[in-house]
């Protein structure tokens, strides 16, 4: 596969412990002394409110993926985003065309765009992103497809280290057919995506190589 701001409030007052609603102070009775009661929310409580903020956070991370993919693939067919990301993939990253069947094409030259071979590799990678976009709210659905993925490029000789430079390009590629929307937030829900794409296709690999071991 292939090609993702903040701000600050002053305030006097210290912000209070997320962890402590309130504090109160209890009058002085007789020889007591006044003491201060921390009002702390129960465990229970304290866990069910992470929980709803990071299904908030993955809800966002979703719905900015979602939506973004949307737009590219209404304004370009899945080969077209397909080839860029390639081209993209391969001026930067040259050494790594020698890892296809189609390592003799000139990327200099215009004929590169026609090739039907860098076209169809294109869209079906495009495919295989497009069926991970429409699985994010159920991935566990699509694991063993992209485990099975990965574990077929290590037969491609495709390494680790491989990874880190499609996701590169297909962030670019993404930023150029989004423009202006490719926010920083877009980039880090693209990053975020990619990297569980990347690394469920490493686990692929990696347990076909231990396979092999044993």
């Amino acid at each position: 596969m292939g090609c993702g701001g903040s701000k600050a409030i002053n305030n006097d007052i210290a912000p209070a412990d997320p962890g402590i609603e309130v504090l109160h102070p209890v009058p002085n009775q007789g020889n007591r002394k006044i003491e201060a009661v921390a009002v702390t929310r129960s465990d229970e409580e304290t866990s069910a409110a992470d929980e709803n903020r990071t299904a908030d956070a993955e809800g966002d991370l979703i719905t900015r993926v979602e939506e973004t993919w949307r737009s590219v693939t209404e304004a370009y067919k899945l080969e077209h985003i397909g080839l860029e990301f390639y081209l993209r993939l391969f001026t930067d990253s040259p050494e790594l065309l020698q890892l296809f069947s189609f390592s003799d094409i000139d990327l200099s030259s215009e004929a590169a765009r026609n090739d039907k071979r860098l076209t169809r590799q294109g869209r079906v990678t495009m495919e295989h992103l497009d069926l991970a976009v429409s699985s994010l709210n159920n991935l566990s659905s699509i694991v063993p497809a992209l485990k099975e993925l990965g574990a077929r490029h290590v037969m491609y000789k495709v390494e680790e280290h491989h990874y880190e430079p499609v996701g590169a390009a297909l962030l670019k590629t993404l930023h150029n057919g989004l423009g202006e929307r490719f926010t920083p937030e877009v980039r880090e829900a693209w990053t975020q995506v990619y990297k569980i794409v990347a690394d469920t296709m490493k686990a692929g690999a990696k347990e076909l190589q231990d396979a092999k071991l044993t």
